[in-house]
């Protein structure tokens, strides 16, 4: 199994589809330093890469910092679980890891940040994220929530208790290799993109 390394994709090719497609870029003395695409519908950080050459030199901040202007509250972005030093940044810059996801060969981290503090109010904010970059719904559950799970495009129900869960986690169980979610998720959702 080949394990992908964003340095090593930093492909001009990539770089110039991103730049035509509206996306932004980092450029001094005609080098690219750097660049993100967005998906401005999803408030969504598809990716954020530092020529390497350039890493540790504020450009991926300024490059973060960019996008997110252009996005609304609520935003999120994923980085590969191996990329220590990514995940480190991400932290440092107040975003919040939520789920750790699977795709073939790959390990990645589905991160949020809430640029509005306020709307969170004393609720814990929970993500689930569906079939990925097709539909996010977000829910809101007290901290402490207990509750009913039924499992994913089932009957099942299953109960359980959110002080049991680390805080940066959905509230969700997995037995028998199903996946279960608050019975009154969709009662509680209060945001949806598709």
């Amino acid at each position: 199994m080949q394990r992908r390394k964003h340095s090593i994709e930093f492909k001009q090719q990539v770089v110039q589809e991103a730049i035509e497609t509206g996306n932004k870029a980092l450029v001094a003395n005609n080098h690219i330093l750097g660049f993100a695409s967005l998906y401005l519908l999803e408030n969504f950080i598809h990716n954020l890469f530092v020529y390497p050459d350039f890493s540790g030199k504020g450009v991926g901040r300024k490059l973060l910092s960019a996008s997110i202007e252009k996005m609304n509250k609520l935003l999120r972005l994923k980085c590969v679980s191996e990329n220590k030093k990514a995940m480190k940044f991400h932290e440092n810059k107040g975003w919040k890891k939520v789920i750790e996801e699977r795709e073939p060969g790959e390990r990645y981290w589905l991160w949020y940040m809430n640029r509005e503090r306020e709307f969170l109010g004393k609720k814990r904010i929970i993500f689930l994220g569906l079939c990925f970059s097709v539909l996010l719904v977000v829910f809101l559950y007290p901290k402490g929530y207990s509750g009913k799970f039924v499992q994913w495009g089932g009957d099942n129900v299953h109960s359980v208790n959110t002080d049991i869960l680390e805080t940066n986690h959905i509230p969700y169980e997995i037995k028998d290799n199903k996946v279960y979610i608050p019975e009154d998720a969709f009662d509680r959702a209060i945001w949806c993109c598709s």
